[in-house]
């Protein structure tokens, strides 16, 4: 038992491991795709709406810095004019800033839904050990962590170079350009530039997503103890499972004790199954099972039976049709009505009783 609580984790977490690590916080999520997402969706809002942006902004910095004779430069204008810029930019870069945060916000749904959690907050003497930090910054996921990284860094580097590379004659002749054409040109090559590693971040980021999925997986890997453990978490101890069965056996023994006495016949089968009938016609519109059992339980049937005066009858057939297609405390079903009516006149003779089936039977 020592051997397996301190084992190998080669079990594949149960939901309910997951469940209990999604409360904590715990789950899969790369930060590096919710970056990549966030900075495609700003690169890209600002391809399509620079131009408007730019021509807003420099329209308003204009506008500021034209001041006419018979306005006079106080506390109060610069105020004013400082208000209405900000204004101005705020609602000029609104639609980027509303792309880039409705990026990040669809990132962490896709990657994990919502997630509500207080258990990161919380403080932990672990987060200050030194031992624990050292094992962090010299472990595997560091060394992924590094690679990623490097992966960024060399694709910077190469699609920075194709993409100069292909513009250089563009950038010469820009040299004859005036400045509004050369601004403009430079931001176009800028944001294409963007564009194309934003691209290039987004498909690297899912791969880091694949293995933070996979390192989830492994990091709630469980040992089979830990399986078990849980599952007596779960079903409770079989101590307390089996005192709850024998409970239940128990009501089951006076439930049938109280019921069996009051049957009009016991079919059987004749040793392995009991099934004991009683009928009312006039509350109920069928005979009704009161009470059956296999093997030890039958035969207790049987012994309760006799020691009340309830005729006991060996149908084997019927008593197997009946175990199987009727449960205590029901009525039997139609196909069963000939079958048991049959029983029944056969006891109320022996009784010198008469038969009295209702209209169903």
């Amino acid at each position: 038992m020592a051997d397996e609580s301190f084992g190998e984790k080669t079990e594949a977490p149960t939901p309910r491991r997951l469940e209990e690590a999604r409360e904590r916080g715990q789950v899969p999520r790369s930060t590096d795709l919710t970056a990549a997402l966030t900075l495609l969706a700003g690169v890209a809002a600002l391809y399509v709406l620079g131009g408007q942006i730019g021509g807003t902004l420099l329209a308003a910095l204009k506008d500021m810095l034209q001041f006419g004779h018979e306005r006079s430069l106080t506390s109060e204008s610069v105020v004013t004019d400082f208000v209405a810029l900000s204004r101005t930019i705020g609602l000029a870069v609104a639609p980027v800033m509303g792309a880039i945060a409705v990026a990040g916000i669809a990132a962490n749904l896709i990657q994990s839904g919502p997630v509500f959690s207080a258990y990161p907050l919380k403080p932990s003497l672990e987060k200050l050990s030194p031992v624990k930090g050292f094992g962090r910054i010299f472990s595997k996921r560091s060394l992924m962590r590094f690679v990623t990284n490097m992966a960024k860094l060399a694709a910077i580097v190469w699609i920075s170079y194709l993409v100069i590379a292909g513009d250089a004659p563009r950038i010469v002749a820009m040299s004859g350009m005036d400045v509004r054409a050369l601004a403009a040109g430079c931001a176009e090559m800028v944001l294409s530039l963007g564009l194309k590693l934003a691209a290039v971040f987004v498909v690297l980021a899912v791969f880091d997503y694949m293995y933070q999925r996979w390192q989830y997986q492994q990091d709630l890997k469980m040992t089979k103890h830990e399986i078990r453990e849980e599952m007596k978490r779960m079903e409770g101890d079989p101590l307390i499972r089996e005192q709850r069965r024998h409970i239940q056996r128990q009501m089951a023994m006076r439930r049938m004790s109280a019921e069996v006495p009051r049957a009009d016949a016991v079919i059987t089968n004749p040793t392995h199954l009991a099934i004991a009938i009683r009928y009312d016609p006039e509350a109920m519109a069928a005979p009704r099972v009161v009470a059956k059992g296999a093997d030890l339980l039958a035969r207790r049937i049987r012994e309760i039976a006799l020691e009340h005066g309830v005729p006991i009858i060996e149908k084997p057939a019927l008593a197997r049709a009946l175990y199987r297609a009727v449960e205590v405390g029901q009525e039997i079903p139609v196909e069963f009505y000939r079958a048991v009516a049959e029983v029944l006149a056969f006891v109320y003779r022996l009784a010198n009783r008469q038969f009295r089936p209702a209209a169903a039977v």
